[in-house]
């Protein structure tokens, strides 16, 4: 029996051992190849060099577009934030229609981008009049693709321990602005980062719905589509995925840092 459980277990390590290399082998190899001194993408490797790393950053039309996915992502960030903290406490507690609304919400992150993407464009412009696109015009697509992550996040910390902290200020005699700054606030402030930070990096690369939306110089995900389309892949490419494999593992260290202050203990 016990020679079964062992199996049973060490043929679920094995293959999660395995889903993982199928996963990370692909970065593991574009990280290696960004240090590469040669320009073939062959092995053996041919020595260590930050040269890609240099060539990239001396690209002014790169570095514009990097620019860009953060003011936008930031702008989202704020937005998601605020937006998630009223519509988390507008479906906090039961009501008609409630079900109805929060899978509404959810919609947005269901929905294929491609599809959301040419929806929003059409709205644009068959609605709005609207003729020339620009950078904001990608915002309330980008707002509508982050904010489900954090309302779900956020409607996770309105548990009965929350309540029962509100009934007791309540009957203190605060009133409802007080026990939201002084109560509420603070207990889900940490859901309320980790849903912006989610945010920032779901815009940050988010490609498909930006491409019908968005006007102006490009972010930093439509500048590599389309420098792609008319290069092939060089060692610039794996250096700029390494950068941006690098942002991702920070911003998921802060959520997780967040998410498990919230929780008080680690996640893992």
């Amino acid at each position: 029996m016990n020679f079964k459980i062992f199996s049973t277990k060490g043929l679920l390590i094995l293959y999660t051992f395995l889903v993982l290399l199928w996963t990370y082998a692909p970065i593991a190899i574009l990280v290696i190849f960004s240090f590469k001194a040669g320009k073939a993408m062959t092995f053996p490797f041919e020595g260590f060099s930050l040269r890609w790393y240099s060539i990239l950053l001396s690209k002014p039309a790169l570095i514009s577009a990097f620019l860009r996915s953060v003011e936008l992502g930031v702008t989202v960030m704020i937005v998601v934030i605020v937006v998630c903290i009223t519509t988390s406490l507008a479906l906090r507690k039961p009501f008609p229609g409630r079900d109805i609304l929060f899978y509404m919400v959810m919609l947005g992150m269901v929905t294929p981008g491609i599809i959301y993407g040419i929806g929003a464009a059409l709205l644009y412009k068959m609605v709005f009049n609207l003729q020339k696109l620009s950078l904001w015009t990608a915002l309330p697509v980008h707002v509508v693709w982050g904010l489900p992550f954090g309302v779900i996040l956020t409607l996770a910390r309105f548990d009965p321990q929350l309540s029962d902290y509100e009934s007791v200020a309540r009957t203190l005699g605060a009133n409802g602005w007080i026990v939201f700054r002084k109560i509420t606030f603070p207990l889900i402030s940490n859901q309320i980062l980790a849903a912006g930070l989610f945010g920032f990096t779901l815009s940050f690369s988010e490609l498909m719905r930006s491409l019908f939306v968005l006007g102006g110089p490009p972010t930093l995900p439509i500048y590599v589509y389309s420098w792609m389309g008319g290069l092939s892949l060089t060692p610039e490419f794996y250096a700029l995925g390494t950068l941006t494999v690098a942002a991702a593992v920070i911003m998921l260290v802060l959520i997780k840092v967040f998410m498990g202050r919230a929780y008080g203990k680690r996640l893992i």
